[in-house]
């Protein structure tokens, strides 16, 4: 059983698992750090408007398709997150 429980650990990528933030704000560790390679200050961010707003900025001056896509992926979040159902 321990093994079995170790073969799946080694699956699992850690990346991807969502981090809380703040109250409002939750992000995945790669997004974490391609957002703090670029200097945008995610913690100070009260919600994912703001945040992507600051990317939006960040991409005007220089486009990065890295963080192109993070845009991508917490716009869907955050329209997953925000939307009433």
């Amino acid at each position: 059983m321990d093994e079995y429980i170790k073969e799946i650990g080694k699956t699992i990528n850690f990346d991807n698992n969502l981090i809380k933030v703040n109250n409002n704000l939750y992000l995945t560790k790669k997004e974490i750090d391609i957002l703090t390679k670029y200097f945008i200050p995610y913690q100070t961010c009260h919600n994912y408007h703001i945040l992507l707003y600051l990317i939006d900025e960040y991409l005007n001056n220089e486009y990065i398709e890295e963080l192109e896509q993070i845009s991508l992926d917490i716009s869907e979040r955050s329209y997953y997150q925000n939307t009433n159902k």
